[in-house]
């Protein structure tokens, strides 16, 4: 047992310290049975931890982009790739963060911290086209857009600090 961690650590420090400092070659921890569990990357655009199940599927994700991106992400592992789940942290440099939840389609609904600091709420179709669209501006108006399944506006509810709401609704189909 001992001797196999020593050998585990053996081939890390190895790996660490090749004699080609700018190859982008990972460090890799393996279980017992061989199989990678942990993978450390200097990718080109920044340093990634990633996490693996038994099955090589990946489970959770650490990245620190050069351009002041930092993410993580969550998956679930289940043996249909249509069940498959996500669930995203991002905080950008432009000032937008976000929490997403995606399923095999992509983004299905992201809660945020607009650029001004407010926040809102998207919810997407499997296309990826906005529904619904709920947020607030530093004004202090308050917005909720409804849109069809195309994609298009269909209605809007606003509600302006100290004035009457206002709803406006599109009846007729837009081509």
């Amino acid at each position: 047992m001992c001797a196999l961690g020593s050998v585990a650590a053996l081939a890390l420090w190895a790996t660490s310290h090749s004699k080609d400092p700018t190859a982008p070659a990972p460090l890799v921890i393996r279980d017992r049975e061989g199989r990678v569990r942990i993978e450390l990357e200097a990718a080109s655009d920044g340093p990634t931890l990633t996490f693996f199940d038994p099955c090589g599927a990946e489970r959770l994700r650490i990245h620190a982009s050069d351009d002041g991106t930092t993410a993580l992400t969550l998956a679930t592992n289940v043996k249909d790739d249509q069940m498959r789940r996500r669930i995203g942290l991002r905080t950008p440099p432009d000032g937008w963060s976000e929490l997403s939840f995606s399923d095999s389609s992509g983004e299905r609904l992201t809660l945020g911290l607009a650029y001004d600091g407010e926040p809102r709420l998207r919810m997407f179709t499997p296309e990826q086209r906005v529904r619904l669209s709920l947020g607030s501006d530093m004004s202090g108006r308050a917005e909720l857009i409804i849109h069809d399944a195309d994609g298009n506006e269909r209605a809007v509810l606003k509600s302006g600090p100290g004035g009457p709401p206002s709803l406006t609704a599109s009846l007729e189909r837009v081509t």
